[in-house]
């Protein structure tokens, strides 16, 4: 269930620093794609925390 106001994005980031890069797909809802690439990095942040910073690749709004 949405939110009013609220939309669901897929982000596509790449994890870069220490080792190989990785991308990481995240589905995030937010009001605005830059809310969305903000929860996206801090969920990957926390989650990986080999990458020294995350690299935007791709952003899109989900259409259900």
């Amino acid at each position: 269930m949405r939110l009013a106001g609220m939309k669901t994005y897929e982000v596509v980031l790449k994890g870069c620093g220490r080792g190989l890069p990785c991308w990481l797909i995240y589905r995030v809802t937010a009001e605005s794609a830059e809310e969305a690439i903000c929860k996206a990095k801090k969920q990957a942040a926390e989650h990986y925390i080999e990458f020294e910073w995350f690299e935007v690749q791709a952003i899109g709004e989900v259409h259900t």
